[in-house]
């Protein structure tokens, strides 16, 4: 039996079972690769049909009739409101713009068709023009006038009301523009402000406390009321900064009040600067009290503090200019005025003191060994620098530590027999001795010249150099005294007092010693030692006041410094210690005078000096001058110490160039009783450097010198217990007084007056002898005709033609006039 086979059905295309052709994947190859060969056909369609060119259309052409034109209804379009913040100030600005108004312009105004509108000033000009030309015409023009200018005021009234309705409609819709917030935040203006015074007041209170406490020493008072400051500065500005931002964006806008908040501000910001400089200055008083370091270790981070201090003052500085003195309320601008003095004095005199503190340092032997000599001048027995050298110490000093003070028994008389030098002295000091000694060396009244005689002098009796020579006057002792309290001394039984101290020392010295050792300075040395102890144990405060009273004693020349290094020297010249005698030019006036008592025992206690200086000035400018020396003994005959004469040899530093015309009332002493030196002594050279004789006036034996570039008048003056002696000198300036003629063109214009011809500035100095204080009276006198109409200090009086300064001499002085001539 033969099986039935199944018929597979195959692809007609491909012969391969399982597909049809349909879906044969040899047909969609095939296909496929036809597509692609296939090219591509571009067609353009049209929406409309075109005509063609070639039909003629024959039907008759048709009329059409215009249509009118049916309005339809649109919806009106309306724009959106928007909120726009409002800039106040370009408001204030454009209403405060003044807008230039064309000058009036004669030409006639062309009448147009068409109507124009008239501007204000036009209409004002149609009444102003045609009433000018009315009064100019006749009688009947101007009724006619008048006629005309009381119709156009009409028209201007109406306008005038127009425009003043604009503006309160204007003002009503500014007002009301407003935002609510705003008018709420400039009603609390007034009381924002006084508020933050308030609290900045308060801080400025605390932060003055804080700076005397500091100063004073008084470092826990100082930190607390810094406390104090701080919150009060803090609380002031928090009320700007928080409470108060939306007033400060709005009234910083407005010209008016703007300022007062930035004022405000800015005062708060120096109150800030200042108390964070305090805190560096506390700081550096604080670490600079501790005793356990040395000196000049605690100079130097007593300077570090400063010096961080000091740009912390100079922004609030900064910062306080730019405070508008008019936006504060009036009790507070005159003392805003002074603290902003006060902080620049504050700043000048803290780089002072870094600078102070630097030359202290190197003084106290920072770097290296130091040896001084310090001189006791006993001003009693006045000389040039300031009295007599009796005594001396020799002090050697390294990192602040004192290592060696040496002071002899016998003063400075101990140095005689060491001398290895034989000089003649200048011709005065022959009346106490034939040989130039230490003891007299101080012959100059320019501390550095006399200062380096001293120097020499104990280096050819010792051997040994120093680096710088310290005076100090008998009257710092009473200084010392005064705020270091009384000074005990078991060994020699004296309490030394402020009041007595000079008198029992003296007593001592002279007197009261142990002749056996012949050693009558031994209690200077003894005592000295008294007073480093006392020093070494007081308390901050009386450091401070020591200090304060040291620098008023060097004001007052009563410390003089020199010293070797010449850059060191510089920076104490700079403070004014250094005793110089000042360099001047024409047409400077310059005086000094200079008393040096040779002889007369301690008598210059008793002395009362009065200078008169006067200056005559003639048309031509050429100044006469004349010194009237008055000195009074007050004094008893036969009183211990003060009962013998007192004899002086008087110098007057004058210009360089004045003539000698007159002179009189001094007394020469007798030739017998000076001292006539070895022959063979040598000639000072330092003598014939400093002072070179120009001649000597034969009618009266006043000497003429050439001295420190100055012009130097000389001569005895001798004045007994209880009685006056007075002696003058008149000289001729050098140069003349300026005078200068004032242009036409240059003068004040003051109707009904004259006018100022010619001006003229006169100027003096007067230098100051250490160790005296002399009442100074100086008057200068111009032509008649002249009159002051300034002067340099409030001492100073103008008189009719001049003017008159009279004070007390206790430092160096200059005082000016400016005069002018009116012909």
């Amino acid at each position: 039996m033969h099986s039935r086979q199944k018929t597979v059905r195959r692809c007609s295309l491909c012969r391969q079972p399982g597909h049809t052709k349909q879906y044969c994947l040899k047909q969609s190859r095939q296909a496929s690769k036809s597509k692609n060969t296939t090219s591509s056909v571009f067609v353009s369609v049209h929406r409309e049909a075109e005509p063609s060119p070639h039909v003629v259309d024959l039907r008759p052409e048709e009329k059409k009739e215009d249509r009118p034109a049916f309005p339809f209804f649109q919806e009106k379009h309306t724009v959106v409101p928007q909120w726009a913040p409002l800039d106040i100030a370009a408001l204030v600005r454009k209403a405060n713009a003044v807008t230039p108004v064309a000058r009036y312009n004669p030409t006639p105004i062309r009448i147009q068709s068409k109507k124009v509108r008239v501007s204000f000033k036009s209409r004002l000009d149609n009444v102003v023009l045609p009433l000018r030309r009315g009064l100019l015409s006749g009688a009947g023009s101007f009724r006619n006038t008048v006629e005309h200018v009381g119709q156009q005021c009409i028209v201007i009234k109406e306008m005038f009301t127009a425009r003043l309705r604009l503006t309160h409609v204007m003002a009503v819709l500014l007002i009301l523009a407003l935002p609510f917030p705003t008018v709420a935040y400039y009603k609390n203006l007034t009381l924002t402000g006084q508020q933050v015074y308030e609290s900045g007041t308060q801080g400025f209170f605390s932060l003055q406390s804080s700076t005397v406490a500091a100063l004073g020493a008084d470092l826990d008072g100082a930190e607390r009321d810094l406390s104090q400051a701080l919150a009060s500065f803090a609380t002031a500005n928090s009320i700007l900064e928080k409470e108060h931002r939306v007033l400060q964006s709005i009234t910083a806008a407005l010209p008016v009040v703007g300022g007062q908040f930035e004022s405000r501000r800015n005062i708060l910001q120096a109150g800030q600067h200042i108390a964070l400089g305090n805190a560096y200055l506390i700081k550096g008083i604080g670490e600079a009290s501790v005793t356990s370091t040395p000196v000049t270790d605690r100079l130097t981070v007593l300077k570090q503090h400063i010096r961080s201090t000091i740009p912390q003052y100079q922004a609030a500085l900064d910062t306080l200019h730019h405070v508008e003195t008019r936006t504060l309320p009036v009790e507070f601008q005159g003392s805003f005025d002074e603290l902003k003095f006060l902080a620049t004095a504050v700043i000048d005199d803290m780089n002072d003191l870094v600078d102070l503190v630097d030359a202290l340092s190197v003084i106290f032997g920072q770097d290296e060994f130091r040896r001084y000599l310090i001189v006791f001048q006993n001003n009693r027995e006045l000389r040039a620098t300031g009295g007599f050298v009796g005594s001396f110490a020799v002090v050697d000093v390294q990192k602040g530590k004192i290592l060696n003070i040496d002071v002899p028994g016998g003063g400075s008389y101990d140095l005689q027999g060491q001398l290895d030098v034989f000089e003649k002295p200048p011709v005065p000091l022959q009346l106490v001795n034939g040989r130039w000694e230490f003891q007299d060396a101080n012959w100059w009244p320019h501390f550095p010249a006399s200062a380096e005689k001293l120097a020499w002098f104990y280096r050819h009796a010792r051997g040994s150099s120093v680096d710088g020579v310290i005076a100090l006057n008998a009257s710092v002792l009473e200084r010392f005294l005064s705020v270091m309290g009384p000074v005990a001394n078991e060994e020699h039984a004296v309490i030394l007092d402020p009041e007595s101290a000079l008198d029992t020392l003296q007593y001592k010295v002279e007197y009261d010693f142990n002749t056996a050792s012949n050693t009558p300075k031994e209690i200077i040395g003894d005592v000295m030692g008294d007073f480093l102890s006392l020093v070494e144990h007081a308390d901050r405060i009386d450091l401070i006041k020591l200090v304060v009273a040291l620098h008023e004693a060097a004001r007052e020349k009563e410390v003089q410094v020199y010293m070797h290094d010449p850059a060191l020297e510089q920076q104490i010249r700079e403070f004014g210690w250094t005793g110089e005698l000042f360099e001047t030019t024409a047409p400077q006036d310059y005086l000094m005078v200079v008393a040096s008592n040779v002889q007369g025992q301690k008598t210059d206690a008793k002395i009362e000096q009065e200078v008169e200086h006067t200056v005559m000035v003639e048309a031509d400018g050429t100044a006469t001058v004349k010194i009237m020396v008055r000195r009074s003994h007050q004094g008893q005959p036969g009183e211990l110490f003060y009962g013998g004469p007192n004899i002086s040899y008087l110098r007057l530093y004058v210009p360089q160039g004045a003539e000698l015309l007159d002179a009189g009332g001094f007394t020469y002493p007798p030739e017998d009783a000076f001292h006539v030196p070895e022959p063979w002594y040598v000639e000072d050279e330092d003598v014939a450097l400093y002072e070179k004789e120009v001649g000597i006036d034969s009618k009266t034996g006043t000497q003429i010198l050439e001295s420190f570039q100055k012009t130097v008048f000389a001569n005895w003056m001798a004045t007994a217990p209880g009685g006056t002696s007075e002696a003058f000198v008149v000289y001729r300036l050098p140069f003349r007084i300026p005078i200068q003629e004032v242009a036409k063109s240059a003068r004040w214009f003051t109707v009904g007056s004259e006018q100022p011809a010619e001006t003229s500035r006169y100027s003096l100095v007067v230098q100051k002898q250490s160790g005296t204080e002399s009442r100074v009276v100086s008057t200068v006198i111009y032509p008649d005709g002249w009159q002051p109409v300034w002067r340099s200090n409030d001492r100073t009086q103008l008189t009719t033609n001049g003017a008159v300064t009279d004070q007390v001499l206790e430092s160096d002085i200059t005082y000016g006039v400016v005069m002018q001539n009116k012909h």
